[in-house]
């Protein structure tokens, strides 16, 4: 199952921005309908490389996944990996045994992370994972400025079932706690204005982190830009589990204050009526009721601090010199602690936050996971509970 990765310094990419609409162009391109259109001039293949040539530079990197259309040779269309770049050139792996070269008119362009947009409104969009393994759960955008700050955040919420743009049933995280019909808050800009912010996203097709520097934006990310961690999708279970999916919110409408999101600490905050869990899970496990699920390391359990910021290890590892991580679980407290599942692709390095939002890691040898490539993405804020971030596996399969 692909990871697929999106930045808003690729080309072709919508502007995030205080205005309304701004996170919903971000969504639409990301996970619905793909972005960066160009123009591919010949196809050919050799055994089993294909080359893809273009007349102006492309903009795709190796390992980005690209959509190709208009090829009368199926084999050549469909979702394909990028093996090799220049500037004028791409290469994937194909099966079959096409005609060379290609005919056709073709075309290119990023692969959406393959959700659909079943309803929509003005300013409004609802979201869902087609793949099977998916729950198929709904996520709900109003980013038509009405939150209490204004059009710099966006309301979010998610439902089980959905009839229409504002119908469903079963919502998470409960309009109780959060108290706005529309949801609860994901901060996209420190101000309600058109300057663009800079944006992260990770998806597999069923769940998707994303980061977003809400100050003026950046040539990249750093320490110095303050951030934000989202994430809504499924846990990664042991056993079946139809009520798995989660979806983080901001606790509060303080940019800068205890807002960590997925990177939420965990603490004591068990009580679905407790905003200050900001991850809700639809369900508890028995299938009742609503419950929040906590994120954690893999070798401890509650904490005050954020996921990713404490150093309990030297980094580089003074013995080996490899890099470690821990899976990042989600536990339930219901008549005793036990642990729910996972937070599917992402993991905590108990280094600390060695590595800044957007960098890669690929030459250093990860411990048991050795071969795959990571990317790692960071919250920032003035609170120690917005300073941390999380590992993910650009490799996959995340379920």
């Amino acid at each position: 199952m692909p990871v697929f990765e999106f930045r808003s310094n690729m080309v072709g990419a919508p502007v995030l921005s205080g205005t309304q609409g701004s996170l919903i162009n971000v969504l639409d391109a990301c996970l619905v309908n793909g972005f960066g259109a160009t123009t591919p001039t010949q196809i050919t293949r050799d055994g089993t490389t294909v080359t893809v040539a273009f007349i102006e530079p492309h903009n795709y990197n190796s390992y980005d996944w690209i959509e190709f259309t208009g090829a009368e040779e199926p084999e050549y269309n469909g979702v394909h990996r990028v093996k090799r770049v220049d500037d004028y050139t791409i290469t994937y792996e194909i099966t079959g045994t096409p005609s060379s070269p290609a005919t056709g008119e073709f075309a290119a362009k990023r692969a959406p992370a393959g959700f659909v947009k079943p309803f929509e409104g003005l300013n409004k969009a609802v979201y869902r994972s087609t793949h099977p393994k998916s729950n198929k759960h709904f996520l709900r955008i109003n980013d038509d400025g009405t939150s209490a700050a204004g059009s710099r955040y966006a309301l979010v919420c998610a439902y089980e079932q959905m009839t229409d743009i504002d119908s469903g049933e079963r919502r998470f995280p409960r309009q109780t706690v959060f108290g706005d019909i529309n949801g609860a808050w994901w901060i996209k800009s420190d101000g309600n204005n058109a300057n663009s912010r800079m944006w992260h996203l990770v998806s597999d097709g069923i769940t998707f982190y994303i980061c977003i520097g809400t100050r003026l934006a950046q040539t990249n990310f750093s320490d110095n830009n303050y951030s934000f961690v989202q994430g809504f999708g499924q846990l990664k279970t042991v056993s079946p589990d139809a009520y798995s999916t989660f979806l983080s919110v901001c606790s509060n409408t303080d940019q800068d204050y205890g807002n960590a999101g997925i990177l939420a600490p965990a603490q004591d905050y068990h009580n679905p009526s407790n905003k200050s869990a900001q991850i809700a899970i639809a369900r508890n496990f028995a299938g009742h009721g609503t419950v929040w699920g906590v994120p954690l390391i893999g070798h401890g359990f509650v904490r005050q601090w954020a996921l990713g910021q404490n150093a309990y290890i030297t980094y580089p590892h003074r013995i080996d010199g490899r890099f470690y991580m821990c899976p990042v679980n989600a536990y339930e407290n219901d008549g005793g602690v036990f642990i729910r599942g996972q937070l599917p692709g992402a993991y905590e390095s108990p280094h600390g936050r060695t590595h800044t939002t957007g960098m890669y890691l690929e030459s250093q040898v990860v411990v048991g996971m050795e071969g795959r490539r990571f990317v790692f993405m960071g919250g920032r804020g003035t609170d120690y509970n917005n300073f941390g971030g999380i590992w993910l596996d650009l490799d996959g399969p995340w379920i």
